[in-house]
């Protein structure tokens, strides 16, 4: 006498192909996207990078005594005020001609982040009066892993994407690479808590991206050049 094979309804059927295809069919998803990824990423490197953010020191041309600070819209410059290159920054009465005024200039335009002296101080030849930094950065700083294979050289591929909404991916060079290893700013760690090393890098800011200095930028070095 033959057993009798109770056929299996579609429904219980179909939920047994589905939990032995389903695992099949993610492992290979996953592996096709690996491998797509692989290639995507393959001989470039990840890292931070951050606009230049060029600050000059406005000097004393002489010894003497700080008149005044001359805002032009009013009292006295202070910080973080705007100014424009030609900008009368301080009046200084020169100490070797009593009565005669040294006018001192801002030499670009930009925000001052310091003032080092006010009214009826002195101040000798070289001594700093204010800080400006520029409104625009002209260079972005990076770094290259120390543990990354990629050899960076002037003239070497940048991608570049700045982390505001909607930012898009542009292509810009490397100007210049530096001889030592140094240590990365801590704002630019992979984690906030491991110290990372790696060899800084300046980026030339295309024209086309309107970046404030001291943004971040996400970099990714193109790996033309392996040891």
């Amino acid at each position: 006498m033959q057993d009798a094979r109770i056929p299996l309804a579609p429904s219980v059927r179909w939920r047994r192909i589905r939990a032995q295809a389903l695992p099949i069919t993610a492992f290979l998803l996953a592996a096709a996207a690996s491998g797509w990824l692989w290639q995507r990423t393959s001989g470039t490197v990840q890292g931070i990078g951050e606009v230049e953010a060029p600050r000059v020191d406005v000097t004393s041309p002489a010894a003497g005594l700080v008149v005044e600070l001359p805002n032009h819209a009013g009292g006295q410059w202070l910080v973080y005020d705007h100014v424009r290159a030609g900008d009368v920054i301080a009046r200084v009465e020169d100490q070797q001609h009593p009565g005669s005024f040294v006018e001192v200039t801002a030499p670009i335009t930009g925000t001052l982040v310091a003032v080092h002296c006010w009214p009826g101080q002195a101040v000798i030849p070289g001594g700093l009066i204010a800080t400006i930094a520029a409104d625009h950065g002209r260079h972005i700083i990076g770094y290259i892993p120390e543990s990354s294979p990629v050899v960076a050289r002037p003239g070497s591929a940048v991608t570049l994407r700045a982390r505001t909404p909607g930012s898009r991916r542009v292509t810009s060079r490397v100007e210049h690479v530096g001889q030592q290893i140094e240590r990365i700013p801590r704002h630019q760690w992979a984690t906030s808590t491991t110290p990372q090393w790696g060899t800084p890098v300046r980026i030339k800011l295309p024209n086309e991206v309107a970046l404030r200095p001291g943004s971040l930028v996400d970099l990714r070095f193109h790996a033309t050049d392996t040891p």
